[in-house]
C-alpha cells in the first residue's frame, strides 16, 4: 500500500524533493471571530496572524511577491439561520492588523491575485445577464458580448484592478460556470496571464482535486489515521515530501503526511482555508 501511494504522489506532486522547512496557513474559530494562524508542520505551537470579526466559513488568501501583507477573502454563506456576508480584508503581516477593503462589484468575486508589482486584481462572475436559447450573444447591464460556446450557466466574467482605494474594471468576457469543465473566470485573459507568469508560480501551490476512484486506486484512503470518508471530495497540495490533504474547495480538516514514509505529521481538525505558506521549499525569488 505504501509503495503505491509514494509512486502516485511522485508523479502528481512537486518536482522538488525537499526536505524543507514548511508551514501551514489556516483559519479557526476563536474569541467570537475567525483567527488566522501560521504553524510549522510537526510543531504544536502556532502563531496567530490576525483576528477577523466574522465566522470562519470559506476563506481564501492571496499574497503579493513581497509577502509583507496579504488579502483575505471570506465568501458569503447564505445557509443557516445567520447568513454571512462576503468580506474582504488587507492584512499587514508585520502588525497583524486587518483593514477592511471594498468588495469588487458588480458580481461575485471568485478569485483574487497579485501581479509581479504587487497590484491586486479581482475576478468576478455577474449572473445578471439576458440570453435566449440558441442565441449567440448575451446582454449584461446594457452591453452585448459573444456567448461562450460551452456547457454551464451563462454569466459575465470581469477582471478588476484595485487602484486608489477602488476597483477599476479592465476586462469583461461572456463565460459559463457552475458545471464541470466550465471556464468560469478562467475565460479572462488577465487571470490567464497572472497564472501563467513563471515569476509568480512560487506564490501558489494549488491543490489538485482527487476523486474517490483515484483516491482508492492510489491507496490514499489507506494512509494511517486518514480523516476523510471514502466518498468525500478532497484536494491535495504537495511541497517537497509533504502532502497536504483537505476537504475540497473549503480547505477544512487539514492533514499533512510525509509521502515517503506515509507518517501523519499534523492534523488541524477544526481548520478551514488551509494551504502551504508561500515561498518555502523550493527557492523563491525575493
Amino acid at each position: 500500500g505504501a509503495v503505491a501511494t509514494v509512486a502516485f504522489w511522485k508523479l502528481q506532486g512537486d518536482s522538488w524533493g525537499g526536505p524543507a522547512p514548511a508551514r501551514l496557513s489556516y483559519f479557526e474559530a476563536h474569541a467570537g471571530g475567525c483567527a488566522w494562524y501560521r504553524q510549522a508542520i510537526g510543531r504544536d505551537d502556532r502563531e496567530q496572524l490576525a483576528l477577523f470579526p466574522t465566522d470562519c466559513a470559506v476563506v481564501h488568501v492571496a499574497f503579493p511577491p513581497a509577502l509583507d501583507h496579504a488579502v483575505v477573502a471570506f465568501e458569503a454563506d447564505l445557509r443557516g439561520d445567520e447568513p454571512l456576508d462576503a468580506l474582504l480584508f488587507d492584512v499587514d503581516l508585520a502588525r497583524g492588523k486587518p483593514t477592511r477593503l471594498p468588495l469588487p462589484e458588480p458580481g461575485e468575486a471568485k478569485e483574487y491575485a497579485f501581479d509581479e508589482k504587487g497590484v491586486l486584481y479581482a475576478f468576478t462572475l455577474d449572473f445578471e445577464v439576458e440570453v435566449s436559447d440558441g442565441a449567440t450573444e448575451l446582454t449584461a447591464r446594457g452591453q452585448r458580448y459573444p456567448r461562450a460556446a460551452t456547457d454551464g450557466t451563462d454569466a459575465l466574467a470581469r477582471a478588476l484592478r484595485f487602484s486608489g482605494g477602488r476597483w477599476v474594471p479592465i476586462e469583461a468576457a461572456a463565460t459559463r460556470c457552475c458545471v464541470a469543465g466550465a471556464p468560469g473566470v478562467q475565460a479572462l485573459s488577465v487571470l490567464q496571464r497572472l497564472k501563467g507568469d513563471p515569476k509568480l508560480a512560487w506564490l501558489r501551490r494549488e491543490a489538485k482535486p482527487v476523486g474517490a476512484e483515484t483516491a482508492q486506486k492510489s491507496k490514499l484512503s489507506a494512509l494511517p489515521e486518514f480523516p476523510f470518508a471514502p466518498r468525500e471530495a478532497i484536494e491535495v497540495a504537495s511541497l517537497g515530501t509533504y502532502m497536504l490533504i483537505t476537504e475540497a474547495r473549503t480547505g477544512t480538516r487539514a492533514v499533512v503526511y510525509d509521502r515517503e514514509s506515509t507518517h501523519r505529521l499534523m492534523f488541524a481538525q477544526h481548520s478551514t482555508g488551509a494551504t502551504f505558506w508561500p515561498g518555502e521549499g523550493p527557492a523563491a525569488p525575493r
